[in-house]
């Protein structure tokens, strides 16, 4: 007999940090979130959510103009946001915050709202992700097509109502003049 020579095993590799995957987050549930009052739940909460990112931005940049004028605020004329720019000014200076630290919170604040803002965009991105589930994007055609056979049916309740009134009109118009 003929005995199988030794051989080396390969060295073990180096153990890295164990990294988990990031996982992708949790898909909406498709016959949930598709319907109509939930989706337009979510939608009034991104248009509150997106007004307050305007009021924001304002506010960042009236703090950028005051923090840009070295002088008193007074020589800083823009039109009408004069008068919001020194209303702006006192009511920071009635707080007793310096602009610097006003500015901090102001950017703190935004960062939290952009937080919020992704969150909320989230259950949407997969409408235009091509790497989405079908599942997902046949819920969305459903409800599109839901809406879209909605506002067929209210225009032709509306044509139907207008066109019997008016043949009513017609045959109780010749009665009248009897």
């Amino acid at each position: 007999m003929n005995p199988v020579p030794f051989q080396f095993a390969p060295p073990p590799p180096l153990r890295q940090p164990m990294q988990f995957p990031i996982l992708p987050p949790e898909p909406p549930n498709s016959s949930s979130f598709w319907e109509n009052r939930n989706v337009c739940d979510r939608l009034r909460e991104l248009q509150d959510t997106l007004n307050l990112a305007k009021g924001m931005k304002k506010e960042l940049e009236m703090l950028n103009m005051i923090k840009e004028s070295k002088g008193p605020l007074e020589d800083v004329t823009n039109g009408s946001n004069e008068t919001y720019l020194l209303s702006f000014r006192k009511s920071i200076e009635d707080r007793g915050v310096s602009i610097e630290t006003q500015e901090a919170l102001t950017v703190e604040a935004v960062n939290s709202l952009m937080l919020k803002l992704r969150d909320q965009l989230e259950p949407f991105r997969y409408v235009a992700d091509e790497a989405s589930p079908w599942e997902e994007k046949s819920a969305v055609a459903r409800f599109t097509n839901k809406v879209h056979k909605s506002k067929r049916n209210k225009l032709w309740r509306k044509k139907k109502r207008k066109r019997v009134a008016e043949m009513l009109a017609k045959v109780t118009l010749p009665c009248l003049a009897l």
